[in-house]
Parts: structure tokens; sequence; C-alpha cells
């Protein structure tokens, strides 16, 4: 007896590629039409779809928190808050917003180890923008633990390079396995692979 085949695989045409190629594997994994139609009736399965895919092209899915800037504004950088702090000083991390808010985030990375460009590229292609110190400081200590920072650390590249000593840099806040680190970077060095970069979403 011929094996069954799915309506949806035997439908023609480029139209049909996407749709044709995930039935044949759901019936590959024993199941059958109802399954596909989960996608039309379960939002849930929808997005878990949406959410695998993108996350495989190394773009991360948006969340929110709620940023506190006015401790950030104007004042002298607490070391003590800190793993490690560069060099560095408060007007390498300027903060023009006030109060509190609630701020829309959404995190990029690489399968490769990426540039300063590179990141800001991408950043910018999902719409994007690039954090303040008060943002990236806020994802890193309200959102992930040590291990997850050791894992994958959390990087806000702050403002535009500048050059000094000669050298393009640019001030980053950097969170890692032993806390949050304030440095200034050589802008053409390149980022280990595993790190993941914050932006804003507005």
């Amino acid at each position: 007896m011929a094996k069954q085949k799915s309506e949806f695989v035997s439908a023609t045409g480029t139209t049909f590629e996407i749709v044709k190629g995930l039935a044949e594997e759901v019936w590959a994994l024993g199941g059958d039409d109802d399954s596909l139609r989960r996608i039309i009736k379960d939002r849930s399965v929808r997005q878990s779809i949406a959410k695998l895919l993108v996350e495989q092209s190394g773009v991360g899915e948006i969340y929110e928190e709620e940023v506190d800037y006015d401790p950030f504004r104007g004042k002298p950088i607490d070391r003590s808050r800190y793993a490690f702090v560069g060099d560095v000083m408060e007007q390498d991390y300027p903060e023009t917003e006030t109060g509190k808010k609630l701020v829309r985030f959404r995190e990029v990375w690489f399968d490769h180890d990426p540039t300063d460009d590179e990141v800001l590229a991408k950043g910018q292609s999902i719409g994007g923008r690039q954090p303040s110190r008060a943002e990236s400081e806020t994802v890193i200590r309200k959102r992930y633990t040590a291990e997850e920072l050791g894992r994958n650390p959390r990087i806000g590249l702050i403002g535009p390079a500048v050059r000094r000593g000669g050298r393009l840099g640019r001030a980053y806040v950097g969170g890692g396995e032993l806390g949050v680190d304030l440095y200034w970077r050589r802008a053409d060095r390149g980022w280990d692979r595993r790190c993941r970069f914050v932006f804003v979403c507005e």
C-alpha cells in the first residue's frame, strides 16, 4: 500500500515551497495535516516557530525592562558597583533621559567574531539604536544571572567611535560572570562570538 501523502505536500508552485518543506518534516516526525492546522488555530505555535527562525538568524525576541535614568546623570562613576572600570569617565556615557521609563530591548549575536561596525549595522537593520549606560546596566543587572552572563556576555556599545591616543574607540558596558564592567575599547577589535549585543527598540 502506498504511503499516505499530506494534502499540503501535493501543492505545486514556488509559493508553496516553504509550506511543503514544513509539512514534509511534520510527517517525517509522525504528524499529519491536523498537526499543520495548529499553525492556523494556535497563535502560540506560530510564535514558537517564528521565535525559532528569528533566533537562528542571530536576532532575539523583544523584551521590556523599566529603566531608572536619574542615578546615571551627571554623577561620577561609583567604582564599587563594578567588577572592573577601565580608562573611562562619566562623560564617556552621556545620558539625556530622566526619570523612569519602560524600554523595549532586543539583542543580536553572530556565528563569528564580529567588529563594532558589524554589530552596529545589524542593530540598525532591526530598527534598534545603541543603548545608554543606564539601559545597558539595567538589562545586565535585572535580566541575567552570573551563569547566563558567563555563557553569553551582554554588551552595550555606547555612542560614536572617537579618536583617543591616535586610535578610534568607544566606551561600552559589559556584563560577564564576575559582574558589570565599564571599558574603553578600540573600535577595530573583534568581539568574541559568545557575546550578545543589546539594542533599544524605538
